[in-house]
């Protein structure tokens, strides 16, 4: 065995100080980086926008809020971790307005038959309503509840076509949540793409309508303007909206068909 000199014990003590000295200066630093890391963390939760789940603005849109009362029949309060796609609908009814359609949801709670409603409802004049919060789940599209934003639009024809300001609207409010939340216009899905039910019939009936929406998506996320799609659009009729079933829509009825005859369109 051999024995360790004066000069090498010497050597080891200084060694050993010094793998003390850079194991405390480790230790500190690592301190120092977590503080600075949970620093950055607390001013980024102060001065960082909270999603509160209300959109203001949809491009050149100012998204008027009509939220829901918070029930388990139509807002039930759930938080919307993620959002990967946005689901469109339409009424089913020709010429029912937002109005309408949002004070159906707001019966539910009463009612406690069904469970149904949208986060946004574009109306026949293209005005678009906010009826939940997009941070919460909507009850509208089944397994897409969890991680959908659902989008119900009015239309003038029993075949689901709307008006132009409808369709401008409606295009504006989708890219304005795909570039909030990243997604893509193939991120965008109907109703029918989850359930296989006729909703919206003007874009299940006709892909090219469907595809050219998609590209008007696409466009104004590009920063161009739709001013006039390619795709039909019907005027409003003089024929007035059913009122004994306000919430008749192709979720509450098992064929999903609109009623009515169909509308000219050009």
């Amino acid at each position: 065995m051999a024995v360790l000199t004066k000069e090498q014990w010497k050597r080891r003590r200084i060694r050993r100080k010094k793998l003390k000295k850079i194991g405390i200066l480790a230790g500190f630093a690592l301190i120092v980086i977590l503080v600075l890391l949970l620093i950055i963390k607390v001013i980024s939760s102060i001065f960082s926008p909270k999603n509160d789940g209300i959109l203001k603005k949809a491009g050149d849109y100012t998204v008027k809020q009509s939220l829901l009362t918070v029930s388990d029949y139509s807002r039930p309060g759930i938080e919307l971790d993620k959002v990967t796609n946005i689901v469109i609908h339409y009424t089913g009814i020709p010429n029912m307005t937002a109005e309408e359609k949002r004070s159906y949801y707001e019966s539910l709670k009463d009612k406690k038959e069904t469970t149904e409603s949208m986060h946004f409802i574009v109306d026949l004049d293209g005005t678009i309503y906010q009826l939940i919060p997009t941070n919460e789940v909507a009850c509208a599209s089944m397994r897409y509840n969890e991680y959908g934003i659902s989008i119900e639009y009015c239309h003038t024809g029993a075949d689901g076509s709307m008006s132009a300001d409808t369709y401008q609207a409606l295009v504006s409010l989708v890219a304005a949540l795909c570039d909030q939340y990243d997604l893509k216009p193939k991120d965008v899905i109907r109703h029918y793409d989850i359930t296989s039910v006729n909703c919206p019939a003007f874009f299940v009936q006709d892909d090219a309508n469907w595809e050219q929406f998609r590209e008007d998506v696409s466009q104004v996320m590009n920063g161009k303007e739709v001013k006039v799609t390619s795709a039909p659009v019907a005027q409003p009729t003089d024929t007035p909206a059913p009122t004994d079933e306000p919430g008749a829509t192709p979720d509450a009825t098992p064929s999903g068909e609109p009623s009515g005859t169909p509308a000219v369109t050009e």
